[in-house]
């Protein structure tokens, strides 16, 4: 027998899984160093399709509301729209109407003068002035008189073959000739346009605001009326202010007569 033989002994299990188990928590040391920012860029993905998700889900639920409301306003206006369809048909009834009317009447007949029709007024042209749909080819000369609601407001200034330019009594540089109430004393009135008109009377003169004012022509036509009157103006004179008795700006018909 061989006494010098010895026995190797075995190593214990315990030993060799700890070595193991070192190397595996190594290779997930260098997995995370290796693959940490791709799979941290992975899960943040996920994260922001969950976010966009629901936001998404919470627009598209604002948006079908929102659409909801579109669609409401949409059927508004068409009710409305269908409403002003039904007055402007109404409306362009009437004229057609008053234009046949006007074409029954005449619009040169003798004696009565040429009714016209204004194209143009204030505040759309220059000064107080008038732009007439009737022309030279209508019998339209220059300073033929022109009535506006039986007034005269002013003169034919100038002509073309189809319209002609009416400058007002109002407008800046124009005269006439004017009574005041019952009295008999003519006083000459100038334009200062806004259709209004001022002349200057003695002190004395008695005159009143709200006092008619008649142009001094061949009908002794009531022009106006006294709109204000100003006795501070000088010492010797008084400016009395004159008004039409209707707006120039909503005019839409006048006469044109000859002097």
């Amino acid at each position: 027998m061989n006494y010098l033989y010895v026995s190797k002994k075995k190593k214990p299990q315990s030993s060799r899984a700890a070595r193991i188990g070192s190397f595996v928590l190594i290779a997930v040391v260098i997995a995370l160093i290796v693959w940490g920012k791709a799979l941290f860029s992975l899960l943040t993905g996920f994260w922001s399709a969950e976010s966009y998700i629901t936001q998404s889900a919470s627009v598209s639920s604002g948006w079908f509301a929102d659409k909801a409301e579109l669609i409401a306003k949409v059927n508004e206006l068409q009710h409305i729209n269908d409403d002003l369809k039904v007055q402007l048909i109404e409306q362009a009834t009437k004229t057609q109407a008053y234009d046949e009317l006007v074409g029954i009447m005449g619009t040169s007949t003798k004696g009565e003068g040429t009714l016209a029709k204004i194209v143009r007024r204030p505040p759309y042209t220059v000064f107080d002035t008038y732009v007439i749909d009737k022309g030279a080819m209508d019998g339209i000369a220059q300073n033929d008189i022109v009535y506006a609601h039986d007034v005269p407001v002013g003169t034919i200034a100038s002509v073309t073959a189809h319209n002609a330019i009416v400058s007002l009594y109002s407008s800046p540089g124009n005269k006439i000739l004017v009574t005041f109430g019952t009295t008999s004393a003519q006083y000459e009135a100038y334009g200062i346009g806004n259709a209004s008109l001022r002349a200057d009377i003695p002190r004395d003169a008695s005159v009143e605001n709200g006092m008619t004012v008649t142009a001094d022509d061949r009908s002794m036509t009531i022009y106006g009326s006294i709109s204000g009157i100003d006795k501070e103006s000088d010492n010797t004179n008084t400016s009395v202010f004159i008004s039409l008795p209707f707006d120039i700006g909503y005019t839409s018909w006048v006469t044109v007569k000859k002097p």
